[in-house]
């Protein structure tokens, strides 16, 4: 769970417009299902090992660099319109739609600027 500032649920996907990409990538299984589950399976391993600390771009790197063969191809063939490199950033909703359902897991997020100033990183502190 990511809690809000009143210690409420945020919920587990944003309002933004962005957000309409992780939808529509949820509607294609063999792209959805091997992204989804490779970020489980990162998340479950860090949390299990006991880090307090998930990074987004470090998990996102490592889950995008592990997806089967063609994946990427499939990817820019299904979403033509998406800009380049919308797979870094869907795998990012991704990560914070997952840590915001687990129920028993407290997360705070925190940004960290990237060194270049091209976007936050999200850091996702265990409370």
């Amino acid at each position: 769970m990511i809690p809000d500032t009143h210690g409420r649920p945020r919920p587990s996907m944003g309002t933004e417009p962005y957000w309409a990409r992780l939808v529509a990538i949820q509607r294609v299984p063999r792209l959805y299902a091997p992204l989804r589950d490779s970020i489980q399976a990162a998340l479950d391993l860090r949390i299990t090992r006991g880090d307090k600390v998930l990074d987004s771009s470090q998990i996102g790197a490592e889950v995008l660099k592990g997806l089967p063969p063609g994946w990427f191809g499939d990817f820019h063939r299904e979403f033509r319109d998406f800009e380049n490199g919308a797979e870094g950033s869907i795998t990012g909703m991704e990560i914070y739609r997952q840590l915001a359902e687990r129920p028993n897991d407290r997360w705070e997020v925190l940004t960290k600027s990237d060194p270049r100033g091209v976007w936050d990183t999200m850091l996702y502190a265990r409370l």
